[in-house]
C-alpha cells in the first residue's frame, strides 16, 4: 500500500484462506468452511465473498438437512475476489474515496451487492 506521503507500507495478509485443488477449467475456490467469517477490508470486499458468507451461514443452519446440502452445494469463492479488491483500491487511489463507501457497513455491503458505485469528487479534482 502507499501512505499519504507516497511511501510504501507493507500490510498483513494473514487472513488469507487456502484454495481447493484446481477444477477442470483451472479455477480454484476457497473451501466453504473458510467462508463463515467474511475475509477482507469492508470497502474492498467482493460480492462473491459476501454471498459465500451468507451461503456458509445458511449451510451451517441446514447441515442436518442432507437434501438441502446436496441441492445447494455452497462452493465458496475464487481468485476473482482479489481482482475485485484491487479494482476497488485503484478506484480509491484515483478518486480519493472507496467506490462503495458509506458511513455504515451495512450500506457499504448493500452497495457492493448491488454494484452501486458512489462517485464523490473532491473539490480540487477537475475534469479536463
Amino acid at each position: 500500500m502507499l501512505t499519504a506521503t507516497a511511501h510504501i507500507r507493507l500490510i498483513d495478509f494473514g487472513s488469507a484462506a487456502p484454495l481447493l485443488p484446481p477444477e477442470s477449467d483451472g479455477s480454484q475456490r476457497v473451501p466453504i468452511e473458510h467462508c463463515f467469517v467474511p475475509c477482507g477490508t469492508c470497502d474492498y470486499i467482493s460480492p462473491e465473498i459476501l454471498q459465500a458468507h451468507e451461503e456458509a451461514l445458511v449451510a451451517l443452519e441446514m447441515e442436518d438437512d442432507e437434501r438441502w446440502v446436496r441441492e445447494h452445494k455452497p462452493s465458496g469463492y475464487g481468485r476473482e475476489t482479489d481482482w475485485w479488491s484491487m479494482g476497488a483500491m485503484l478506484y480509491e487511489m484515483a478518486y480519493g474515496v472507496a467506490p462503495f463507501f458509506s458511513r455504515e457497513i451495512r450500506h457499504t455491503y448493500a452497495r457492493i451487492m448491488e454494484h452501486h458505485v458512489s462517485i464523490a469528487f473532491s473539490t480540487d479534482f477537475a475534469l479536463g
